[in-house]
């Protein structure tokens, strides 16, 4: 098992691995385990992302915590997640760099929905992306290899191409897995989605998200390392992934522009289908620009 991450300190001065950053917006809080999108819709058996989009559970833990972050299918190998959800804090110091560990990943199981059965598979092999010294915030992304690729009935994410149409007051739908509600148990878990909008960057490589008013939507503890889609012409496409947001999941979440590491998402599963025997290899779907 191979295993590409940088050195853990520059990851934790600008991750938020249940760890808390300061920033112009204020605290920025990790969604691990915990509530997941916050007053959020059931997402329907038919909705074209569902069969896509995953939870990632350690198994290592008690089972109603098993849950930690979610994901997305980006290819018939990979899952697309956060990098800080391979990590854990330790009660020695909380904060602190040298509190953090990394996930055993023989224990860590990707957890996904193919035509109503659940299905798990084993990790086995990790990338994440180098995490620039000198910027404070983003690049917070991981791609884990599955076991055996993923099952017949699974459609992966495509991988938004235009992201012109990325401004502020564009809506986008977000989902993860976690809590229906910030009083629930944490074993009452399900997939939910909300409709949020942008409100503008948050660094380069990362946009913050406001709650619509009228649905007052937003994601939470739990949903970590999920996705975020943009409708075009009925279409949806993946364009981000959930780093974290404020700590009371009251007004503010941010997300990776996934649409940005393209390139570095490609070599990584094109590198795997070159170790691969699985005859069901595809080209990563991308949004052709027009």
């Amino acid at each position: 098992m191979r295993i590409s991450i940088v050195a853990l300190t520059i990851f934790l001065s600008m991750a938020h691995a249940a760890c808390g950053m300061k920033n112009r917006a204020g605290q920025i809080e990790g969604t691990g385990a915990g509530e997941n999108v916050i007053n959020g819709d059931v997402v329907p058996d038919n909705h074209p992302t569902k069969s896509s989009i995953i939870q990632i559970v350690d198994t290592s833990i008690v089972q109603s915590l098993q849950r930690i972050c979610s994901g997305v299918i980006i290819s018939e190998n990979a899952v697309l997640t956060a990098t800080h959800c391979l990590y854990y804090e330790t009660s020695a110091r909380p904060k602190a760099p040298e509190s953090y560990r990394m996930r055993d990943l023989t224990n860590l199981l990707v957890s996904m929905d193919a035509r109503g059965v659940a299905i798990s598979k084993a990790i086995i092999d990790v990338r994440a992306f180098p995490l620039p010294t000198r910027a404070p915030n983003g690049n917070d992304l991981a791609l884990l290899r599955l076991e055996d690729g993923i099952p017949r009935g699974i459609t992966p994410a495509t991988l938004l191409g235009d992201s012109s149409i990325m401004k502020p007051d564009q809506t986008v739908f977000v989902a993860g897995y976690g809590k229906v509600l910030t009083n629930a148990p944490e074993s009452v878990v399900s997939l939910r989605s909300g409709t949020m909008v942008i409100k503008g960057d948050f660094s380069p490589n990362e946009l913050e998200l406001k709650k619509l008013p009228e649905k007052n939507q937003i994601t939470c503890n739990g949903d970590s390392g999920g996705p975020a889609f943009v409708d075009v012409g009925g279409k949806f496409f993946l364009w981000g992934i959930n780093r974290g947001g404020d700590p009371f999941c009251s007004f503010q979440s941010v997300f990776t522009k996934a649409y940005n590491y393209a390139a570095w998402i490609e070599s990584v599963v094109e590198e795997w289908r070159g170790e691969s025997r699985d005859v069901r290899q595809a080209p990563i779907q991308r949004e052709v620009k027009k």
